[in-house]
C-alpha cells in the first residue's frame, strides 16, 4: 500500500527527498500504474470497462490500497 501510496503522490508533484522513487516504481505491476495514473490524471476518461478488466490483472489488496490512497487524495484537495 505504501508503494501505491508514494506513487499517487508522485504523480501530483509531491515528492519525499528520502524516498528511492526508482525501487517503488519497480514494486508495483506495469497495469497498477497504469491504472492509478488514469485515476488520478485523468478521472474523467474511466468508463465501465477500466474496471471490469483490472480485478483481473491485479490483485484485489492492491486495489483496495489504490482506492484507499485516492480518497485521502481528493479529501486532501
Amino acid at each position: 500500500m505504501e508503494a501505491a501510496w508514494l506513487y499517487v503522490q508522485y504523480l501530483l508533484g509531491i515528492q519525499r527527498d528520502g524516498c528511492d522513487y526508482d525501487k517503488v516504481l519497480l514494486q508495483l505491476s506495469a497495469e497498477l500504474k497504469a491504472f492509478i495514473k488514469l485515476l488520478v490524471c485523468f478521472p474523467n476518461r474511466i468508463f465501465d470497462k477500466e474496471f471490469e478488466h483490472i480485478p483481473k490483472a491485479v490483485g484485489t489488496s492492491d486495489l483496495v490500497s489504490v482506492f484507499v490512497c485516492l480518497i485521502f487524495v481528493f479529501i486532501m484537495q
